[in-house]
């Protein structure tokens, strides 16, 4: 059991902090990718090391415990007039009919079942076992990945020639003085980076072919992964992956890593002095060149992925990207780690077992003798430190309340009791019902009572310190003023909780609107996605055209200085002019051969089909959420709860019984003496 309280413990403690990496990354979202890079790749670190930290840094027991899963032990049972027929009472047998053979039914079904099965332990062995062999797959899967990337390596040829002049010179822009291999491989088709610690950036043979300024972008870009270590952090991603295989959360988070890692890296090669349309064409016509799945690696970083790559283009020509104060992105870094710690320190508090013993004894018809155990010791559950409210179970029904200054009041009521509403008095108590009044001093001194029904009249058991006591005048007042306290905190629980549940058909009504909302906003996305993918095309064409203008620039500038310039000196010129206006002819060309203008129209043409299908998708979802709103069902919750005048119900009942608080709060201290 200690295992799987262990994984639950750590299911727990990664659910909140991927919720806040998440949320944080959310937060980000217009800030710069390298911010988001780095809080996802603390997020990886914090995840790997929640295993261990939990056993390093002090705990901080938490008032939750898991219920249901500890074995219990067999509830006491006694004759039908002791304390220790109490006992079988609270055991949820209701009281026993006095004689001999009711006290040996009750411990019959009091007695454990031989041979009987834990299922609670049976379950919690099958989850542990179960992700012991998913984190086990996962990582022989992971092992796999690393050998193929140790073979690719090691089948992959040298690159040398051009391509070496541009590696020094990317070097050269990054400022990096760590040695890298260029390497060449026929069992890929994209770019990638691959090799920790010894990295090398792997080519496909049709790289040999491309021009210089792709050389130039490719080059950079892996050299970028290289000097921020993503190989490092794809394979912490990977390792996060095995360990949280189960956890939905951990699956998106490391998807979103790995997008925003190439987001990063991307930004970094345009600060350098590309055009984001230029970056997003040649990542476009590098994508166009991929034929099959490309293979999985351990810390291989490809660049281009299908499944990336359209959401990676909006991001690189999305020019409304700002860059939030630096401040802003530590301090989320800080508040993560805080939270990382935080939760490592959290610890769920281990569910008590409750201990007994079975005795059948004589039935007696005397009242309770003065040295009888106390029943709630062993058949009651333990106190719910910080809790403070109303719990449901079947027909019984459970009170708990912090009094202050170290008191506490706790009352059960199994069966149809009928009370007084105002001052708490028992009005009716059927056969079979029971009312238990239990209070707690500053020196954990306790005193109970126990009332049942007996011959139609209510019968009172009395306990001090787990002493049975006869009854007195001050037990008498102790349970007027407690009943009273109860009904009060019974009367608010009760306002509470209709107030809650109105409230919860408001937030419904608001759920399904904000469904509807999004799932319009899901239509919307997709438009800009398709508009986005027409804005890189023409990107392109812009581009292309402003390459042109480029040199037609140099040639005027050329032919201004020809004027002036000697025969030699002329000579020169004219064969400069005319390699710019081959270089114009070229890109001409490639202007007007129809590829740019048939892929735009294709784009259009698809965004066009797209907005007539999705118009009346959106005009239906819109009217449903018009339907909604024009029934105003929420306006009418809204006046139902301002009619309870909850707040003013409340603060009166608590100004009623606070005098009666105050009487009970001061028994409780002379009773403890």
């Amino acid at each position: 059991m200690d295992a799987f309280s262990w994984l639950v413990a750590l299911t727990l403690r990664c659910t909140v902090v991927l919720s806040v990496a998440l949320g944080l990354g959310l937060f980000l979202r217009r800030s710069s990718a390298v911010a988001r890079h780095r809080l996802l790749t603390l997020t990886a670190v914090s995840l790997l090391a929640l295993p261990f930290l939990a056993w390093v840094l002090p705990s901080l027991e938490l008032p939750l415990a898991l219920p249901g899963l500890e074995p219990s032990s067999p509830a006491p049972v006694a004759a039908s007039s002791t304390p220790a027929e109490t006992m079988a009472v609270l055991g949820e047998q209701g009281p026993p009919e006095p004689g001999l053979e009711s006290a040996q039914a009750a411990a019959q079904v009091a007695a454990p079942r031989p041979g009987g099965v834990d299922y609670g332990a049976a379950l919690a062995v099958g989850a542990v076992a179960a992700w012991l062999i998913g984190v086990a797959a996962a990582l022989v899967y992971l092992g796999r990945a690393l050998l193929r990337e140790r073979r690719l390596l090691a089948a992959s040829r040298p690159l040398d020639g051009p391509w070496l002049e541009t590696l020094e010179e990317a070097r050269r822009t990054l400022g990096m003085a760590r040695p890298v291999r260029l390497l060449t491989s026929d069992a890929i088709e994209t770019p990638l980076t691959c090799g920790w610690p010894r990295p090398a950036v792997v080519l496909p043979p049709i790289a040999e072919r491309w021009p210089e300024d792709r050389r130039r972008l490719v080059v950079q870009h892996e050299l970028v992964h290289v000097v921020s270590g993503d190989g490092l952090r794809r394979l912490a991603w990977r390792l996060v992956g095995a360990l949280y295989w189960f956890h939905p959360l951990a699956r998106i988070a490391q998807r979103q890593a790995g997008l925003v890692g190439e987001h990063a890296c991307d930004e970094t090669v345009v600060r350098l002095g590309t055009r984001p349309s230029v970056y997003a064409r040649h990542l476009l016509e590098i994508a166009g060149a991929l034929r099959g799945r490309p293979a999985l690696f351990a810390s291989a970083l490809p660049m281009v992925e299908r499944n990336q790559l359209e959401r990676r283009l909006v991001m690189i020509l999305d020019s409304r990207t700002s860059i939030r104060n630096r401040g802003v992105a530590l301090a989320c870094l800080a508040f993560l780690a805080a939270t990382d710690l935080s939760v490592a320190c959290a610890a769920l508090a281990r569910p008590q077992r409750a201990t007994g013993s079975a005795t059948v004894g004589q039935p007696q018809k005397t009242a309770v003798p003065a040295q009888a155990a106390d029943p709630a010791r062993s058949a009651e559950a333990p106190w719910l430190d910080g809790f403070n409210g109303t719990m449901l179970d079947g027909d019984h029904t459970s009170y708990q309340q912090d009094l202050g200054g170290g008191r506490r009041l706790r009352a059960r009521v199994d069966g149809p009791v009928l009370f007084d509403e105002r001052t708490g008095a028992i009005r009716e108590l059927p056969r079979g019902s029971l009312v238990l009044i239990e209070t707690q001093g500053r020196q954990k001194n306790s005193q109970r009572m126990l009332i049942t029904e007996e011959q139609g009249a209510p019968r009172y058991e009395w306990w001090l310190n787990g002493s049975a006591r006869p009854i007195d005048d001050d037990s008498r007042a102790w349970l007027e003023e407690a009943l009273a306290a109860v009904a009060a905190f019974r009367a608010i629980g009760e306002i509470q909780g209709h107030v809650g549940s109105l409230q919860g058909q408001v937030g419904a009504l608001q759920g399904r609107i904000g469904s509807l909302q999004g799932r319009i906003g899901a239509i919307q996305g997709e438009e800009g996605s398709l508009q986005g993918k027409i804005g890189a095309i023409q990107g392109e064409q812009g581009s292309l055209q402003g390459q042109i203008g480029s040199h037609q620039g140099v040639i005027g500038s050329l032919q201004a200085a020809r004027g002036v310039a000697s025969d030699d000196l002329r000579k020169q010129i004219d064969r400069e002019i005319q390699a710019h206006e081959a270089a114009i002819r070229k890109l001409e060309a490639e202007k007007d051969d129809g590829e740019l203008a048939r892929r735009l129209a294709e784009a259009e043409a698809e965004l066009r089909a797209f907005q007539r299908s999705s118009r009346g998708k959106i005009a239906d979802l819109e009217r449903q959420i018009d339907a909604i709103r024009s029934e105003d069902e929420i306006g009418e919750l809204e006046k139902e709860i301002d009619s309870l005048h909850a707040d003013e119900r409340i603060d009166e009942i608590e100004r009623r019984v606070a005098p009666r608080l105050d009487r009970l709060k001061a028994l409780i201290d002379k009773l403890g003496r």
